[in-house]
């Protein structure tokens, strides 16, 4: 019997990844039926193959989306899985879901910056890997995944010649950086390989993925849920037998009631939720005599919602981290995408890239 808590979580499966840029009208964003229609357009080759080898319909995962001179462009991380639906639909009975195999790359190229191997970039970083016989081309902006293509042929390759292959392809992402709309405000420093593709490690980024994206439930969710509602009957059930024996039997003596004393909450105790945070600075001009001025400080960049960098200082900051700026302490209260708050006694000051 295949216990459903105790199924694989993830089956690694051959798939194509490449970065797609749809333009839509500003403060507009595509519908998935626009999305489909356009990549029909663009690219009938792929959409026939799928169609002949019975391949599942193409994903497109969202990456960023900015303003631009011809209008708002979306760029999304196209998935274009190997396997065909009857391969997938057996895969359901065993496994929750279908990841691409190359996905480790993101999961390496997210510790190097998180390491600061990008030499203080904050956040931005171009990676490069091999996986079988092709070369992969990751670019980060502010920590955030903006760019992924894969380019064939390099199998074969060794020593000088794939030295002097992948030095010409370098070249061409170097200028497709300068010529960028997204990439041109940005120092992304040089190349850094990476070189673990297969990872069984599951992120946030690849959470709510799936290349395949079936209807309702799988067969393993169902027996998932079906397992669980069982327990939580049975768990009723004694709670109703337990509860009924109190009352009319007296099965369970009555505990004597005691006096709560208040809960003893930690100064520093670290709680990490959504970041909503209320600004509690006083108005300029009423500034009492043991308050906290604001920093004077200005945010460069966050990586993963985890660390953060201001231009004043050379090191990284991260959670329960101070900042003393000669006459106070400030303490990291949370960092959010684009923000961080800091405590100063019982104040808390924001500063993010335009506050």
């Amino acid at each position: 019997m295949n216990w459903p808590f105790l199924l694989p979580q993830v089956y690694n499966c051959e798939a194509r990844l490449f970065t797609w840029e749809v333009v839509t009208p500003f403060e507009e964003a595509p519908s998935q039926v626009m999305l489909e229609s356009q990549f029909q357009e663009e690219f009938p080759e792929s959409c026939k193959k799928i169609e002949d080898l019975h391949l599942p319909k193409p994903q497109f995962w969202r990456l960023v989306s900015f303003n631009s001179v011809i209008g708002r462009k979306h760029r999304y991380l196209v998935a274009l899985c190997e396997k065909n639906i009857h391969f997938l639909e057996e895969l359901r009975k065993r496994y929750r879901k279908v990841l691409p195999d190359s996905r480790g790359f993101y999961y390496d190229a997210i510790q190097m910056l998180e390491k600061g191997e990008n030499k203080g970039n904050s956040g931005n970083g171009a990676f490069y890997g091999f996986f079988r016989d092709r070369l992969y081309v990751l670019i980060f902006m502010e920590g955030r995944l903006c760019h992924w293509s894969e380019e064939e042929g390099y199998e074969k390759k060794n020593g000088d010649k794939l030295k002097e292959l992948v030095e010409q392809r370098m070249n061409l992402v170097r200028e497709f950086l300068k010529r960028d709309d997204l990439f041109t405000t940005g120092s992304f420093g040089d190349f850094i390989q990476i070189n673990n593709a297969v990872e069984t490690h599951v992120d946030f980024f690849w959470k709510k993925k799936d290349l395949d994206c079936c209807s309702g439930l799988k067969p393993c969710q169902k027996r998932k849920w079906a397992t669980l509602g069982c327990f939580m009957v049975v768990v009723a059930l004694l709670w109703l037998c337990v509860n009924y024996s109190t009352q009319h039997f007296g099965i369970l003596p009555s505990p004597m009631a005691i006096e709560l004393s208040p809960p003893i909450f930690e100064e520093n105790h670290e709680v990490r939720e959504p970041f909503e945070v209320q600004k509690t600075v006083p108005p300029k001009g009423t500034l009492k005599k043991n308050s906290c001025p604001k920093p004077n400080v200005h945010l460069q960049g966050i990586v993963n919602g985890r660390f953060f960098k201001i231009r004043e200082r050379e090191n990284i900051f991260s959670f329960g981290d101070s900042l003393f700026d000669g006459t106070h302490t400030y303490f990291v209260k949370n960092i959010g995408r684009d923000r961080v708050a800091l405590e100063c006694k019982t104040e808390i000051f924001i500063i993010g890239n335009h506050l």
